[in-house]
């Protein structure tokens, strides 16, 4: 009796089909890439040629140039206004007196996040482009019974682009919207 109800629980979970994601958190939210667009995950270092801010700039990976795509601009439009920014003076090693000046408030601790995280993304054209997060991405499967299209009028109603499907978990827990590779890049 037992073995028998092992063996239908078993066939119930190979039945079920299931697709692999890499999850990860911008601005409170979730968002997940398929397994397949995703070439790798590295820890993030120095990129160059942004001195503005327009949101690609550039590294070097493995002896080549990798673009690298603002992913929260692309995401959200323009980024979060810094808040709260006094004139503060800041300290250097090399003086005892300081006349350089930060823009951190003197009693706060500075709350921007530098990314630590690459990920490697490639589309279905075969373009690579580097997306930089803040948080350790996850590798989480989901059943296919899982995944939702977007609620109409969504895209045109929201802030948020490139998405292309949810993942709705047990209720009460936040929704992954799912990017699609394509758009980002």
């Amino acid at each position: 009796m037992l073995s028998s109800l092992k063996s239908q629980q078993y066939k119930t979970r190979v039945a079920q089909k299931t697709r692999q994601v890499i999850a990860f958190q911008i601005r409170e939210e979730w968002f997940a890439l398929p397994i397949g667009a995703v070439h790798k995950v590295v820890p993030m270092s120095n990129t160059y040629g942004d001195p503005l801010g327009s949101g690609m700039s550039i590294m070097v990976f493995q002896g080549q140039e990798l673009g690298v795509l603002d992913v929260e601009r692309k995401i959200f439009g323009k980024p979060l206004p810094q808040e709260n920014l006094l004139l503060a003076p800041s300290l250097t090693a090399d003086t005892d007196t300081d006349t350089s000046f930060s823009l951190l408030p003197q009693t706060e601790t500075p709350k921007i996040q530098t990314p630590e995280y690459l990920i490697i993304l490639q589309n279905t054209q075969g373009n690579i482009v580097g997306l930089p997060i803040d948080s350790s991405p996850l590798v989480r499967r989901f059943p296919d019974s899982s995944f939702a299209p977007l609620p109409n009028g969504f895209v045109s109603q929201t802030n948020i682009q490139c998405v292309h499907l949810l993942i709705i978990r047990a209720d009460y827990q936040p929704p992954l919207f799912v990017l699609n590779p394509d758009q980002l890049v």
